[in-house]
């Protein structure tokens, strides 16, 4: 009987070492700082990171806290995340909390401050976004532009178009539409159009998405083709907006494209759908 005790005590003493060591490798969770970023690691985001700071000064409704981290060794991200929460608060109503695990493929955790679920944006429509427009630029070896792509589109989708100008929708629609690009390859190749994001965007009538997909399957169809929001295959260096004309529920923004040496002009043709105003067409010069 002694020895059964001893037996035990032995066992107790070496699943107490084991806990205490649990504990004590426990990372603590940063201080929050007052700016978007706190960092918990040596690593930083590789990649496009003008992309992301470019994406974080863009006008929004959503603020962002973000924690870089590596792996949490010994602890599901789960748990570690859990924690962060309980020392930080909950995100206020206007805010996404995100965790990147750097060492663990820069996965990635989320809180959705309660202004989300008012806008009809769920956790399955989080895990969508994060999957198609984070997760394939992390697997090409640019996170960091991942992550302003997903601000960008998290952004588009929080923003009420309800009470914005014509020129502040057609200026909200361009500034989306080219931010999904890198700044690295402004070749028409992809994103927007290639991914057919522009489908959810609330700056376009219904039927004008339908005429662009036409488009597009013509262009899949031939070869070739341009950016039908841009009448370009490459990006502009910069673009430059006039309200022309308001009349009614309709209204006219000139939309120019700048390159070296050399400016275009747009015509975009707006009209108010449920008491906001959409862009109906766009018209290339001639």
């Amino acid at each position: 009987m002694k020895r059964v005790a001893v037996m035990f005590m032995a066992v107790l003493l070496l699943m107490t070492a084991a806990i205490g060591t649990a504990l004590a490798a426990e990372r603590a969770v940063p201080l929050k700082d007052s700016g978007t970023f706190t960092a918990d690691t040596q690593s930083t985001l590789p990649g496009d990171a003008g992309a992301v700071k470019q994406a974080l000064a863009e006008r929004s409704t959503v603020r962002y806290r973000i924690l870089i981290v590596d792996d949490v060794a010994g602890e599901s991200r789960e748990a570690y995340l859990d924690r962060v929460l309980a020392a930080w608060g909950w995100p206020p109503a206007d805010t996404l909390q995100l965790v990147i695990f750097t060492q663990a493929n820069y996965d990635l955790y989320f809180a959705m401050g309660a202004d989300f679920a008012k806008a009809g944006m769920g956790v399955p429509d989080m895990l969508k976004q994060i999957h198609e427009v984070y997760l394939p630029d992390v697997r090409n070896g640019d996170p960091a532009l991942g992550l302003a792509k997903l601000i960008r589109a998290l952004n588009a989708r929080m923003m009420p178009a309800a009470g914005l100008t014509p020129e502040q929708v057609v200026r909200s629609f361009y500034g989306w539409h080219l931010g999904m690009f890198s700044h690295t390859d402004r070749a028409f190749s992809g994103n927007t159009l290639a991914e057919r994001s522009y489908r959810q965007s609330p700056y376009l009538t219904a039927g004008y998405i339908s005429e662009v997909d036409a488009t597009l399957a013509q262009m899949d169809a031939t070869g070739g083709g341009a950016d039908p929001f841009l009448c370009a295959q490459n990006h502009p260096e910069e673009m430059s907006f006039e309200t022309s004309a308001v009349h009614g529920d309709t209204a006219t923004v000139y939309a120019y494209t700048h390159w070296t040496g050399s400016k275009k002009q747009l015509t975009v043709t707006l009209r108010q759908v449920a008491g906001q105003w959409q862009i109906e067409r766009i018209a290339c010069q001639k």
